[in-house]
């Protein structure tokens, strides 16, 4: 049978919220912004790098072929020496076909 004690249950939440540091127990409106806005803020800034960075490399990933990607960040970049980009993508164009994709940094590239 269950039964339920208010005065156990009231002092059960009073024993937790003085383990609680005191600016976040306390009724204060300005504490609980100043808790709540960098929590925000960093859920937003870590959903932004996801959409930005790695939901379009798993959604297009074998969409079409191409080579793997090195890097979340800069994609195939670091393979691409400087002043050899089209000797790059001749190699890649013998390799994967006419028709093949590239992450150029966070951007995906299709090349025809």
């Amino acid at each position: 049978r269950l039964s339920l004690n208010c005065h156990s249950s009231s002092m059960a939440i009073e024993s937790y919220l003085a383990k609680l540091p005191p600016w976040l127990s306390s009724p204060n409106p300005v504490a609980l912004v100043l808790f709540l806005v960098p929590i925000t803020v960093i859920a937003l800034l870590v959903i932004q790098f996801y959409r930005i960075f790695v939901h379009p490399k798993l959604l297009y990933k074998d969409a079409i072929p191409g080579p793997p990607i090195d890097s979340w960040i800069f994609g195939n970049v670091w393979k691409i020496q400087p002043g050899q980009f089209h000797k790059k993508l001749y190699e890649w164009y013998e390799e994967y076909g006419r028709t093949y994709q590239i992450w150029l940094m966070h951007r995906r590239t299709v090349i025809v």
